[in-house]
């Protein structure tokens, strides 16, 4: 901050009479409000300069009274420099500049380097004093996409709460998402890149099973690669489960009774659903060639009822591109090759278990189960010992050391002088040190075992 005042120091001293160097947000947002009001109120004034031509508004509920009718007569006001500046594709007519200012008209491409197919061009209408009056001719769009293109050029209004595309009613769901394919184009036309990857955002979240194959269509056509790659990705999504349920393909963790059921099962299927099986133990080439081959005859072959949605999507894409219907059939055949590769991995794992196991490898079941038992008995009986009363407890301990009488008789006749060294400290602390390091030995096998 400290940095910034003093470029703006030198900035008044070098030029007096020029704006702020630096304007912060708050004011920049209030002065494009205070423009967007200027152009609403009335015709063109001193400050809106511009007149947009627009087409009908779109069809629209009786109910929908939520929505701003913009635009009256098929007319919106602009500013020139606000249109300039915000949007890549709107220059000034050269021609017409030439000819105002008294020279000749000339080609565009050779005066300007300007392309006539890629330029909205913002025409002189009228010269009255130092004020000069354009027009921008967007007759062929409808007055309620112009109307949310200048809110967002002017002040990035939230768009999605006037045209909310997740809606309970599907008239307003088609609507919705016929106006943002309309800005859409019409952000792609003028060059308004941040409109233009919110129109995407917002129709890339609206996506469903029954738009997929329409918005992948119009997004090959305006070549928006967002939006075609998740519109694919959504009908894989959608077509994946019921592709590997017709190709028959295994999870590869099925026991030995399922993987007969399902051998038996297939035996009734006719020969192309079977032939999955022997891609299976096939190179993956074989396996991919199998699948691409067989690809279309399974997915037109899914049952109406279930996939009527999914099967309306797939015959229109086929029908309105070639190229993406084969993009998604290539992705389809990889996910199931993948899907069987994966299967036939998981089944080989399960044989070489099942053999060790049946070559000598135990299981822990019983031992486990022994030892616990064992454990939970110990545990018991020092529970009872410590929970008796103290009376019994002594009587216990009588019992134990009358017991044990006989034993230390015998030992008292023993002569135990040839133990004598090892009662020093050094060997106390050693077999203690031995002990110890038994009882790890003892738990990291016992953990390596399990």
């Amino acid at each position: 901050r400290l940095a910034r005042l003093c470029d703006e120091f030198l900035h008044r001293m070098d030029a007096p009479g020029a704006p702020a160097l630096f304007v912060p947000p708050s004011t920049l947002r209030l002065a494009m409000q205070v423009l967007l009001r200027q152009a609403r109120e009335s015709a063109p004034s001193d400050s809106s300069d511009t007149t947009i031509l627009s087409g009908p508004p779109l069809p629209r509920r009786k109910r929908d009274t939520a929505r701003e009718v913009v635009g009256a007569g098929g007319k919106h006001w602009a500013h020139a420099f606000v249109l300039c500046a915000g949007c890549a594709n709107i220059r000034e007519d050269p021609d017409l500049a030439r000819v105002h200012a008294g020279g000749r008209p000339s080609a565009i491409s050779s005066s300007s380097g300007v392309d006539l197919q890629s330029t909205c061009l913002l025409r002189r209408c009228s010269v009255v004093g130092s004020t000069v009056r354009f027009q921008l001719d967007l007759r062929d769009v409808a007055a309620d996409v112009v109307g949310a293109w200048l809110r967002y050029l002017y002040i990035q209004e939230d768009l999605s709460l006037t045209w909310p595309c997740d809606s309970m009613l599907l008239e307003d769901n088609v609507a919705a998402e016929r106006f943002w394919i309309e800005l859409l184009r019409l952000a792609q036309r003028v060059g308004d890149n941040k409109l233009l990857l919110y129109a995407q955002d917002v129709l890339v979240s609206a996506l469903s099973a029954d738009n997929w194959a329409h918005l992948a269509l119009f997004a090959e056509q305006v070549q928006c690669r967002l939006l075609l790659e998740t519109s694919l990705m959504m009908g894989l999504r959608l077509l994946q489960p019921a592709m590997l349920d017709s190709f028959r393909v295994p999870t590869g963790l099925e026991g030995d009774t399922q993987q007969v059921d399902q051998d038996s099962d297939s035996a009734g299927f006719p020969e192309h659903a079977a032939t999955v099986g022997g891609a299976l133990s096939s190179s993956g080439s074989a396996a991919r060639g199998t699948v691409d081959l067989e690809l279309e005859r399974h997915l037109f072959g899914l049952p109406a009822s279930t996939y009527s949605s999914e099967l309306a999507a797939v015959v229109a894409l086929r029908k309105g591109s070639p190229t993406q219907y084969g993009e998604l059939k290539r992705r389809l055949s990889e996910s199931v090759t993948s899907a069987q590769r994966m299967s036939s991995q998981l089944q080989q794992c399960a044989r070489f278990f099942d053999s060790h196991e049946k070559r000598g490898f135990r299981r822990d079941d019983g031992g486990s189960g022994r030892g616990r038992w064992i454990e939970l008995a110990a545990l018991m009986v020092l529970l009872v010992f410590f929970t008796i009363p103290s009376t019994a407890r002594q009587t216990a301990i009588a019992v134990l050391v009358g017991a044990f009488e006989p034993f230390r008789v015998w030992t008292a006749f023993v002569d135990w002088g040839w133990l004598s060294p090892l009662a020093t400290g050094a060997v106390r602390v050693v077999s203690i040190n031995l002990l110890v390091f038994a009882l790890l030995l003892f738990v990291v096998w016992s953990g390596l075992k399990g």
